[in-house]
């Protein structure tokens, strides 16, 4: 079984911090991505006694260089630091590097050798008393790394507490157009933000075998319906193992990845005109492996929810006569209509605040994605 850095550590960690070197230090996260289109963040940090640990850097400009000479600097960018570097699948048989200018500076890295990584062979669940571990496994055949880091995106399906079918407009009650009007199904999505790190080096066999990359507690809604899980596993460098098992231990002692800046912390990115300035970065070139999985609510037996959000919604019904005057208030959701007469038409609707029925008011979004299927 492969060897596996988790946030869980023995001995607690102190990074070394120079109280007066206030100067914000570049965070650059991200890697070149030789399947095409890289992809960064840029940040910096702030002092220690700041709300936030970091902030983002907008207006930089990024390039990726071969050694060849080929050199690619299309790209978009976000206020909030997200960089876009367009590019083809570049060939594994040269060497890259990137060169961002921001802040009236030049930072290149090293060159960097591109790695291909090995298929994720598997990727499992396994119930626990506490939750539900989400574990990868993976053979590398080539022996080109035995490290590895792994990022991934979770996408699952969740209800608010009660459905509304109906809908109050012009006056009237009607039912909602499914799927088009749904207000109380929605999708939301999380990308990895601890570290995952594991490596073979001390194994006879380059394998990975069921190593726990996310764990999902007891009570979580990601289980509610059906949720998917994007991996994405990168073959890298012992330099870059190194670098991210220091960061990794900086998280556990302060709460946070870039939260202060470990002296032994060697990147791999540097300032051209200022070669002793910090910067905290490991650029790696890789073609990544990546594997989708689906868990369904079906899958766990059982799986009980809590939200403390929907705390208080509560069932309410109003007679038909007064429908119109009570859904004239935007705040309250018609649910469905309630027969109390047999052969007669409804008599009351049932009904709720909008806050338990409408899942957008919870950080949800209606749009189904691309990839998503429920077979």
């Amino acid at each position: 079984m492969g060897a596996m850095l988790l946030f869980s550590c023995e001995e607690l960690y102190t990074p070394v911090y120079e109280q007066e070197d206030a100067s914000p230090i570049l965070i650059i996260e991200g890697y070149i991505d030789m399947s095409g289109n890289s992809r960064f963040k840029l940040s910096q940090t702030v002092p220690l006694n700041a709300e936030e640990s970091r902030v983002p850097v907008a207006n930089a400009t990024l390039a990726v260089e071969s050694e060849t000479g080929q050199a690619y600097a299309s790209f978009t960018s976000t206020a909030g630091g997200q960089y876009t570097l367009s590019h083809p699948a570049l060939p594994m048989t040269t060497r890259y590097r990137v060169r961002i200018k921001t802040r009236g500076n030049e930072y290149l890295s090293d060159w960097v050798t591109p790695y291909a990584t090995s298929e994720i062979s598997g990727i499992d669940h396994q119930r626990t008393d506490t939750g539900v571990d989400i574990l990868v496994s993976t053979v590398n055949r080539n022996d080109n790394s035995r490290y590895y880091r792994w990022e991934f995106e979770e996408t699952w399906k969740f209800s608010a507490r009660f459905f509304s079918a109906m809908v109050f407009e012009r006056g009237e009650v009607r039912f909602r157009k499914q799927p088009e009007e749904n207000i109380s199904v929605c999708f939301r999505q999380e990308k990895s933000s601890d570290i995952v790190i594991g490596t073979t080096d001390n194994l006879s066999d380059n394998t990975i075998s069921r190593q726990k990359i996310q764990f999902i507690p007891n009570l979580s809604d990601k289980l509610m319906n059906r949720y998917s899980i994007l991996v994405k596993q990168f073959s890298i460098s012992k330099e870059a193992w190194l670098f991210w098992s220091i960061l990794k231990k900086n998280s556990e002692s302060v709460g946070d990845i870039f939260g202060s800046m470990p002296s032994e912390l060697k990147g791999n990115v540097h300032n051209t005109t200022n070669p002793r300035e910090p910067v905290i970065a490991m650029i790696e070139a890789s073609w990544p492996a990546q594997k989708r999985v689906y868990i369904s609510n079906n899958d766990m037996g059982s799986w009980a929810v809590s939200i403390p959000f929907y705390s208080g919604c509560e069932y309410m019904e109003v007679p038909v006569g007064e429908a119109a005057s009570l859904f004239s208030n935007p705040a309250v959701i018609p649910l469905s209509d309630i027969y109390k007469v047999p052969d007669a038409p409804p008599t009351h609707y049932s009904y709720t605040t909008s806050r338990c029925t409408d899942c957008t008011l919870r950080g949800g979004y209606l749009n189904v994605p691309d990839f998503w299927t429920d077979l």
